[in-house]
């Protein structure tokens, strides 16, 4: 099994961009969420399984996650959805996905313990652009023409593509930036499963009253 998947969740309302990494071809696909990840997985052989959502929520009451703090990331999960002024509905599909996906059969969390044939994993994509190509970044955190635009998309599958890996992509203009942060998380995604990685965070636990998971780790990829 070495496939790997990542997704770029975009929560309820809109697609959100999967990219299957196959040996060191990249293609791409959209998915309709599902809280339950149906037709998520393209191939049962997807060995690891990037999403960029939380995991979880904080394990703190007035506090966001452990791993959000160290990274500075623009999302903030606190202690209960009501608390997540940004991102909400991001964070409430993330943390359902996440959930569900835990407890079926075939999949694993990271650092829960469980063994499956597909593990998932936490990503934050800019943590993989920073990884790879901090140098070339506007102070270190921003994407030279910006993500959103062509210049931007044009340095993101550039990049990738530096890295060794191939982009199937028929459109006249590159991929947009979803699709490209989708492919530096099943890139991640093939970083832990070669144990290129450090985790940053708290391992998730249950909260089986709330429902949900509590904090859980962002994976980074090693260069």
């Amino acid at each position: 099994m070495n496939m790997f998947l990542g997704v770029d969740l975009n929560g309820f309302k809109r697609p959100s961009a999967i990219a299957l990494l196959d040996g060191n071809q990249i293609s791409f696909d959209c998915w309709i969420y599902n809280k339950n990840g149906r037709n998520l997985k393209p191939s049962e052989d997807i060995s690891v399984m990037a999403i960029d959502g939380p995991a979880g929520f904080s394990g703190q009451k007035s506090m966001f996650r452990r791993c959000e703090r160290l990274l500075n990331t623009p999302g903030k999960t606190y202690y209960s959805l009501e608390d997540c002024k940004a991102y909400s509905q991001l964070i409430d599909a993330s943390t359902q996905l996440f959930w569900n996906l835990h407890h079926k059969e075939e999949y694993s969390l990271y650092g829960t313990g469980k063994r499956a044939e597909t593990t998932l994993i936490e990503v934050w994509p800019l943590s993989g652009w920073r990884a790879f190509f901090e140098d070339a970044l506007k102070q270190g955190r921003y994407i030279p023409g910006k993500k959103t635009g062509i210049e931007g998309q044009k340095f993101m599958k550039k990049s990738i593509e530096e890295l060794g890996y191939v982009i199937e992509w028929t459109g006249a203009d590159p991929p947009a930036d979803h699709y490209l942060d989708a492919a530096m998380a099943a890139i991640t995604a093939k970083h832990f499963k070669n144990g290129d990685f450090k985790k940053v965070g708290n391992r998730p636990e249950e909260d089986k009253n709330a429902r949900c998971l509590r904090e859980g780790y962002i994976i980074v990829p090693s260069n």
